[in-house]
């Protein structure tokens, strides 16, 4: 996934426009590229020029009671559950 990452950074610095795809029928976009069965579609990144330069919009601040929430809720799980340690041969 990084490779596709750094596609769209390249595309960026060319003036192109992309929009990394990870949700798809993945057997109707082998059927209709015609991508050997024995090969895996991961993402899709359709790249173009853009139709315009929209102006940023304005930045989202949490309402108070979700950050609060999200920041001080008692059920969170503590990070060495959340990450396979031993998944990556990590002593």
């Amino acid at each position: 996934m990084i490779a596709v990452e750094h596609m769209v950074l390249a595309a960026a610095a060319l003036g192109y426009g992309s929009c990394w795809v990870g949700a798809f029928n993945e057997n109707r976009v082998k059927r209709i590229l015609k991508v050997p069965e024995n090969l895996t579609v991961v993402a899709l990144l359709p790249v173009g020029v853009p139709d315009e330069n929209p102006p940023a919009k304005p930045e989202k601040i949490f309402q108070g009671s979700v950050l609060q929430g999200i920041l001080w809720n008692s059920a969170r799980d503590v990070i060495a559950n959340l990450f396979f340690v031993q998944f990556f041969s990590v002593p």
